[in-house]
């Protein structure tokens, strides 16, 4: 039985997703997500969008970039991205750590302060 079945999008209050391998996955996570907060307003989305870091670079393709940026991060109310992958969401390098927060502020996230 899956979340939706036992009635856990209606009591849950927080969901978290991280690394998703294919673009497939993240569409059917975006339409989840989108779906679950209609049902239950109070609900948050934690999103924490690994795509890769400084050392390695992108560990996912393009098609699931372009998912994150324009289809998981819009609708998160919290992520949780390294610097790398701040820099990738924002188009730029930030040089300082207020520049960084500037950026995140930018995405426009409702919880972020």
């Amino acid at each position: 039985m899956g979340v939706e079945e036992r009635g856990l999008v209606d009591t849950c209050k927080i969901l978290i997703s991280g690394f998703l391998g294919s673009a497939a996955i993240a569409a059917v996570v975006i339409d989840f997500v989108r779906g679950a907060k209609a049902r239950n307003p109070k609900l948050l989305y934690l999103r924490d969008p690994v795509m890769g870091d400084a050392d390695l670079g992108f560990y996912v393709n393009e098609d699931i970039r372009a998912l994150f940026c324009e289809g998981l991060v819009p609708i998160a109310d919290i992520i949780t991205p390294n610097q790398f992958e701040l820099e990738h969401l924002v188009g730029r390098t930030p040089a300082t750590v207020e520049g960084m927060v500037a950026a995140a502020r930018g995405l426009g996230l409702s919880t972020l302060s």
